[in-house]
């Protein structure tokens, strides 16, 4: 294995606060675009440096990531039949979820959450880089997930504004996210055009429950023709009225997702419980919505109990499909035939990051300093189900064990994290079992 060092200099006079963080991680056996791991060596360097006034807040927040991009084991495709290898093909077509990024080392630099926000009583305008998290869910979102960062895109928010029966907020973005390059099956490059609306509210008689509505779109560049293409957040649900679309034959060639999704609290007893219901592209009407609202869907559901010093909590994600193909066909969740890259920016999953298909549970546990998680994964178990349900061939399952402790002084932080993952049934093969550990060492200082 290769060890690489790294050196950051900082030279400049910038406001309150400022730090320097630099991570030193090494992992194996998964590919770098799922659960944000990968194999070999990984070391980022991040400044972090923040100003702010009553009007205006500024955030550069520049990385460095260095990767050793070791070899993994890739799926075995000589192995399997001809329709299992066109059901795999089927699937990637459709979706930039790279098993590797390439087959050298990986020095990149990234604007991570760096942006410029303005301000003025309930209106926040602003142009980011950092990832939003969209909808109920804790620990992953089924819309959009701030595991997912450098994708600059414009943002104004009205924040709390009463309207009489409670308080409502309303966040709109816009901006295009890239592809990884690196996709399974060659897909041609195409930058997309991602914008959406977050909706939420809270009633006036309970300001703990929170009500919301997402709405996202997704295009490719190429197929902006119009403003209605940049802002299509009023196009009717129903895609009987479409009209003939934008693309001539009945929609138009964007991918759409949608969602409904609460919170409550209960100040009381430190409980939090959420839940969110989201479905993938138009119905074709309402008579589609009212009698199969599940086809295409997905969920998630969890809890949160706070202490005075620590939390824990259980989510559930839930992306597979139902029995509803078996009557009419439709793609997985983050997967469109016409926006083959998916809901993904450089090749990670926009939403849940357990990606396409799969379904998690997870466990966790945190403090002010330590913490502690147990999740398990059903990977892709629709792809399991078109291909993989003969004789030799079982669901694949991952257990991810994860835990870390911190510690600071005046100036400096420390952490350190571990990990370990089982894989049952690596790439549906009985029997044929992985596990792997992951080690992380970080130190952070504030310069002031």
């Amino acid at each position: 294995m290769t060890f690489m060092t790294l050196t950051w200099i900082l030279i400049g006079l910038w406001g309150p606060p400022l730090q320097i963080g630099t991570q030193t991680v090494h992992h194996s056996g998964r590919p770098l675009s799922q659960y944000r791991d990968g194999s070999g060596w990984s070391n980022r360097i991040e400044v972090d440096a923040s100003w702010s006034n009553r009007w205006i807040t500024v955030r550069l927040n520049p990385l460095w990531v260095a990767q050793e991009n070791a070899s993994i084991p890739v799926i075995p495709l000589e192995m399997f039949s001809a329709a299992q290898v066109r059901a795999y093909r089927n699937r990637h077509l459709t979706i930039d979820l790279p098993e590797r990024y390439g087959r050298n080392n990986i020095h990149r630099f990234e604007p991570n959450h760096s942006g410029v926000e303005l301000k003025a009583g309930w209106l926040r305008a602003a142009y980011t880089y950092a990832g939003e998290g969209w909808g109920a869910g804790e620990r992953q979102q089924l819309m959009l997930s701030d595991h997912v960062s450098s994708y600059g895109h414009g943002r104004i928010e009205l924040e709390d504004v009463p309207v009489g029966i409670g308080a409502a907020s309303v966040t709109w973005i816009g901006g295009f996210v890239d592809s990884s390059g690196y996709a399974r099956i060659p897909i041609p490059e195409d930058d997309r055009w991602l914008t959406g609306l977050y909706v939420r509210y809270k009633p006036w008689f309970d300001r703990n429950l929170e009500l919301g509505f997402t709405r996202l779109f997704m295009l490719n560049d190429r197929d902006l023709k119009s403003w209605d293409d940049y802002v299509p957040i009023l196009q009717p649900f129903q895609k009987i009225n479409l009209g003939t679309g934008s693309d001539g034959f009945g929609s138009a060639p964007d991918n759409q997702i949608a969602s409904i999704h609460f919170r409550w609290r209960f100040p009381e007893s430190g409980l939090r419980v959420y839940g969110e219901f989201g479905r993938e592209d138009h119905n074709s009407d309402v008579r589609d919505a009212t009698i199969q609202p599940d086809h295409n869907r997905a969920y998630l559901w969890g809890f949160l109990k706070s202490g005075s010093t620590s939390e824990y909590g259980f989510e559930a994600v839930t992306l597979t499909q139902t029995n509803t193909r078996k009557l009419r066909s439709s793609d997985a969740w983050y997967v469109h035939t016409k926006v083959r890259h998916g809901h993904t920016h450089l090749g990670q999953v926009l939403g849940a990051e357990i990606g396409p298909g799969s379904r998690s549970q997870e466990v966790w546990w945190e403090s002010d300093r330590a913490r502690l998680s147990l999740r398990r994964v059903d990977v892709d178990k629709d792809l399991y189900h078109a291909a993989f349900t003969g004789l030799g061939y079982r669901p694949e399952v991952d257990w991810i064990l994860r835990a870390g402790r911190d510690w600071s002084t005046e100036r400096w932080i420390w952490s350190v994290d571990a990990s370990w993952r089982h894989t049952r049934n690596r790439f549906y093969i009985q029997g044929k079992h992985e596990s792997s550990l992951g080690l992380g060492f970080g130190a952070r200082y504030r310069i002031r």
